[in-house]
């Protein structure tokens, strides 16, 4: 019997995904509307697993005049980086009028992706029913939660998180503190010399979308992240579990950044506890 193929279909709700199942009966395909929904961290496991361990290829669309999801560009990451081909449909070209995506996501885009289109009907679909995906191995990452030293700071960074790392430095000249650039790609190229990302998320600013890839990326990897979001709701799948701990201000960031020095939970936890004391919570 001849091996039916897995893919993932990531994207925002809309009805591309039936489209395209429809267009391939002959490929088994992951849709994630399926997965649970009652709570953020069963969707998450669901969402990641399926883009990882049960998926041989990922397919992203970005349908024109659709907003990129947010916790798409967080599979994105973790799919690239266990080693799985992605392939991407991308309707929202950067520099055209109404595009959804900005420049700097079509780089990323275009930097992970094994095969890019422009067109879901015209490129994407006929090359799903000609073309043979390769199925690579996939990588494992053990977790493996030891001394803080380096400390990577994303999302939103010049709302006070750029204050922070430069405190950050003063206070403990011994650890190294880390911006994220431009250019996520090349962060991502180090993803592996970080031992801690920290995460801001600005009120009324939408959700940087750069580094919900580096969120999956770190997921994967079990590189903790502490998030803040400021929004009335924040985006649930971003704090609903990719996260190892939350905090609703700079300080805690900050106090975080520079008094936690273990990975370990039994140490972690104490610094916890302090926390709690110092900020209110007997």
């Amino acid at each position: 019997m001849d091996y039916q193929i897995s893919v993932y279909l990531a994207g925002s709700f809309t009805d591309f995904r039936d489209k395209i199942i429809n267009a391939l009966p002959g490929i088994k395909f992951i849709d994630p509307r399926l997965n649970r929904q009652s709570h953020m961290a069963k969707t998450n496991i669901d969402d990641i697993y399926g883009a990882t361990d049960e998926a041989d290829a990922f397919v992203v669309c970005f349908p024109e005049g659709k907003t990129p999801g947010i916790m798409t560009l967080a599979e994105v990451g973790a799919a690239h980086s266990v080693g799985i081909s992605i392939i991407t449909a991308n309707e929202n070209h950067a520099g055209n009028n109404g595009s959804k995506t900005t420049q700097l996501e079509e780089k990323l885009l275009k930097d992970v992706s094994d095969y890019y289109f422009t067109s879901i009907d015209d490129q994407l679909i006929p090359f799903l029913k000609e073309k043979s995906i390769d199925i690579a191995t996939k990588r494992i990452f053990k977790e493996n939660l030891g001394t803080i030293k380096n400390v990577y700071f994303a999302g939103t960074v010049n709302y006070g998180l750029d204050r922070v790392a430069e405190f950050a430095s003063k206070i403990r000249p011994d650890k190294n503190f880390i911006l994220r650039s431009e250019d996520i790609y090349e962060d991502y190229k180090r993803i592996d010399d970080f031992d801690l990302m920290m995460v801001h998320f600005p009120k009324n600013l939408y959700w940087d979308r750069p580094t919900c890839f580096m969120l999956g990326a770190a997921f994967v990897r079990n590189i903790p992240t502490v998030i803040y979001d400021e929004n009335v709701f924040p985006y649930p799948p971003l704090t609903g579990g990719l996260q190892r701990r939350l905090t609703n201000d700079l300080i805690g960031m900050l106090d975080y950044a520079v008094s936690v020095d273990e990975g370990n939970i039994s140490k972690e936890a104490v610094n916890m506890y302090e926390f709690f004391k110092r900020y209110g919570a007997k």
